[in-house]
């Protein structure tokens, strides 16, 4: 309990012996005044933990699907070797999403397809899509 308080009661019991009961009602303490408070201290706002920055994940444009191909087992093979040859050829571990896969070489044989100046209007068969490529 606080001093001012305590003083007041002290007060309304003693006015209470002497008065009567009314005088006990009465609020015989000094009008209470607040302390000023303080001014808000300025607190940084909360910023969120700090994390390593991660590389962002480079999102194809359009979502992969898988296609089932036939191709002579030689093609396979020969596949197979070249993305475990580029893989080899790294000194050091190679993060996963960046390791080269057959899938990788087929993705980027569709690339250099896309990149040709062929007329596929005129391709009618595979004879005429080896003529237009010069294979």
């Amino acid at each position: 309990m606080s001093p001012q308080k305590r003083r007041s009661l002290d007060d309304a019991m003693a006015a209470s012996f002497v008065y009567g009961d009314d005088a006990a009602t009465q609020d015989f303490s000094p009008p209470e005044t607040s302390a000023p408070e303080p001014p808000p201290v300025a607190t940084p706002k909360a910023t969120p933990p700090v994390t390593p920055k991660r590389r962002a994940k480079s999102r194809p444009a359009d979502p992969l699907t898988t296609v089932n191909i036939k191709i002579p087992r030689s093609a396979q093979r020969w596949l197979q070797d070249t993305a475990q040859q580029i893989r080899e050829n790294n000194p050091e571990p190679v993060p996963p999403a960046q390791r080269v896969y057959p899938q990788h070489l087929i993705q980027a044989a569709i690339m250099l397809l896309q990149a040709q100046d062929v007329d596929w209007e005129s391709v009618r068969n595979v004879d005429d899509l080896r003529n237009e490529l010069n294979l």
